[in-house]
Order: structure tokens, then C-alpha cells, then sequence
């Protein structure tokens, strides 16, 4: 019985833990994504005025403003937490920039034809990312960029290159969470891992040797 109640006081423990941690972040995941909303419809808006390319550099101007900006704000303790989100906002705009410029047509910001130089602009979005998980110093963000670079690939057409590059995302991710002892980073990275690559595989069908 005191097992029993000692796990019910854990529990109702992290339960409360996990809401105070709501409760300190929700104006920064609030505010990072009025942000992305934003840039989004300026971005869709320029889609009808600029060149694909002149719309990719403006949304990457977009994003570099996001960044620039966090770092201006981490240097007061009050607007740290939120600078840390809008620093992830702009990580993710620039990756959707770097994915859309040479593998998703469609979006208006296609310029790369070339697989070579499309595919390093993507490994360059990618690698910003994981670079922002790796330093971010919290569990939260560091999942979030992690899961935002598997996005792109599984959207762009499935091949072995994408597969090797997620399988990296997956280790460099499974590597966070062992040097930080972080067990819900490694639980749901180990399962959008997964699920990745049952996604490629059906997408590639019949293309499969």
C-alpha cells in the first residue's frame, strides 16, 4: 500500500510539475506562433509580388530578424523564456525556406532545380536546427527542433538520401537525450523516428528493391 500511494504522490508530483511548466511557457508558444502565423501570410502575400528567389531571401530575412531579436531579449531574465521561442520560431521559418526552395514546388519559393545544391540547402536548414536543439539547453525546444527537422524530409519525395538523413536526425537526437539524461526527449524522438520511416516506406511502394 505505501508503494502504491508513493506512486500516486509521483505522479500527481510530475502531473504538476508539467502544468507549472505550461503555465511559464504558454505566452512564448503563444507568441512563436502568432509569429509564424505572420511571416506565413507576408510570405504568401510577396508570393504574388517578388521572384521565388527575392521571396526566399525575404523570408530568411524574416527569420534571421527572429533570431537577432531573441538574443537581444535573452539578456533580460523576465523575456528569456520567450526569447528562447522566438528564437525556435525563426529556426523554423528559415528550415521551411531552405525545404521549399529546392524540393516542395508549389509553395512560390522554388528557385533550385539542381538536386545537389537543393539537398545542401536542406542539410543547412537541418543542421541550424539541431544546432539550436544542441545548445537550447531545454528539453522542450530541444525535441521540438529535432521533430522540425524530420518535417521537411518526410515531405519532400522519398529516396535513400532522405532516409540516411533522418536516420542521422534520429542519432543525433538519441544522443541529446543521453547526454542530458532527458527521457521524454528520447521517448518521443525514438517514436517520430519510427514513424518516419514507416511513412517513407509506404511512400515508396513499389520503388523498394
Amino acid at each position: 500500500a505505501r508503494s502504491v500511494a508513493q506512486k500516486v504522490t509521483e505522479f500527481v508530483r510530475r502531473q504538476r510539475k508539467l502544468e507549472q511548466r505550461f503555465i511559464e511557457n504558454w505566452t512564448g508558444i503563444l507568441g512563436a506562433l502568432v509569429v509564424v502565423a505572420g511571416a506565413t501570410f507576408v510570405g504568401i502575400y510577396t508570393a504574388l509580388q517578388l521572384a521565388p528567389f527575392y521571396r526566399f531571401v525575404l523570408t530568411l530575412a524574416a527569420a534571421a530578424a527572429l533570431v537577432g531579436g531573441s538574443f537581444v531579449l535573452a539578456r533580460k531574465d523576465a523575456w528569456r523564456p520567450f526569447a528562447g521561442w522566438l528564437r525556435s520560431a525563426g529556426a523554423a521559418i528559415a528550415l521551411f525556406a531552405c525545404a521549399a526552395a529546392g524540393g516542395l514546388p508549389g509553395l512560390g519559393l522554388q528557385w533550385i532545380f539542381a538536386p545537389l545544391p537543393a539537398l545542401g540547402l536542406l542539410i543547412a536548414g537541418i543542421g541550424a536546427n539541431l544546432l539550436l536543439a544542441w545548445s537550447s539547453g531545454t528539453q522542450v525546444l530541444a525535441t521540438l527542433h529535432v521533430l522540425l527537422s524530420l518535417v521537411p524530409l518526410a515531405i519532400v519525395p522519398a529516396s535513400t538520401t532522405a532516409l540516411a538523413i533522418s536516420s542521422a536526425v534520429g542519432l543525433f537526437g538519441v544522443l541529446l537525450a543521453a547526454h542530458n539524461r532527458w527521457d521524454r526527449h528520447l521517448a518521443i524522438v525514438l517514436g517520430a523516428t519510427v514513424l518516419f520511416h514507416e511513412v517513407w516506406y509506404v511512400r515508396m511502394g513499389d520503388a523498394l528493391d
